[in-house]
């Protein structure tokens, strides 16, 4: 069941996608679970993150930045936030605490970061970097440090999301005309066409096993 959580004339509802809403594993019951969300908004009159914690009707706004804040992904454990600005002149990744404080810029180069996502373990982070004329799947270090490519080729790949085991990704790509999803190893190996449509198909994610 789909619920709406909050709503303003100035915020896009955090259960639609565009908001781009992430669940913090540390906190008390809200709605169902035990989860906190955080969001991106332009409530403030520009793109900052919030997080909406159990039992408050008000999000509290995490950054406040002339630049964009954009597309946050929490740890599995709750304590940070890997996150997507423009606060130094290229849309780069960064991470902050969960309370908004210790922000670490952690890549910085002239292609622009896309979809921060931090793996099972909460270890390193996923991300896609933006060549212009195409898209590549990389992983880091939750610090930033040793970068490595995981997709490569003249294709689009994005949107890229662990199994929960951490042994695979699926993404979409675009190489025949249209995104298609396709599943490859944790290091990038092995790659695999899950769908053959005309139809564009994109933003997957796996479904944990129901056992």
């Amino acid at each position: 069941m789909i619920r709406k959580i909050m709503s303003t004339p100035t915020a896009v509802c955090i259960v639609l996608l565009l908001s781009a809403p992430a669940v913090t594993p540390g906190g008390q019951a809200y709605v169902a679970g035990s989860y906190s969300v955080v969001f991106y908004s332009g409530r403030g009159g520009n793109k900052d993150i919030y997080i909406l914690n159990p039992g408050k009707k008000e999000p509290r706004r995490l950054t406040d930045h002339p630049a964009q804040d954009l597309c946050p992904a929490a740890s599995p454990d709750g304590k940070r936030i890997a996150f997507l600005s423009d606060r130094d002149g290229n849309m780069d990744i960064y991470t902050m605490a969960i309370d908004g404080g210790d922000v670490r810029r952690l890549t910085s180069s002239p292609e622009t970061g896309m979809h921060p996502e931090f793996t099972p373990d909460g270890k390193r982070i996923l991300f896609v970097r933006d060549f212009e004329k195409r898209t590549e799947i990389w992983i880091m270090n939750t610090d930033g440090s040793t970068p490595r490519r995981l997709t490569s080729g003249e294709a689009r790949d994005e949107n890229a999301m662990w199994s929960p085991d951490g042994r695979s990704i699926v993404f979409q790509r675009v190489r025949d005309g249209n995104f298609e999803i396709y599943r490859v190893n944790r290091d990038g190996s092995d790659p695999v066409r899950l769908t053959n449509d005309p139809a564009w198909d994109g933003w997957a994610s796996f479904v944990p096993s129901r056992k």
